[in-house]
């Protein structure tokens, strides 16, 4: 069977994957949700901010982490 998820999904998904607290031992959840609005897709990360799918896209994973924990 195969599973199609939207891009903001598949970003979602991959961030709670990558990013891990090690001193923690526990994998800290940094995404909240990805919804629609209007026909564009966002997340929505935990901290409270917004970010365009698209624009989580084309930055490097660094700094989509940066971003989504500060």
């Amino acid at each position: 069977m195969l599973l199609c998820l939207s891009l903001g999904r598949a970003l979602g998904e991959a961030l709670r994957a990558i990013y891990y607290d090690c001193s923690m031992q526990k994998q800290l959840r940094l995404v909240a949700d990805v919804f629609y609005d209007q026909g564009t897709e966002f997340i929505k990360f935990t901290n409270g901010k917004e970010m365009l799918v698209e624009t989580a896209w084309h930055w490097e994973w660094e700094r989509v982490l940066e971003y989504a924990s500060s």
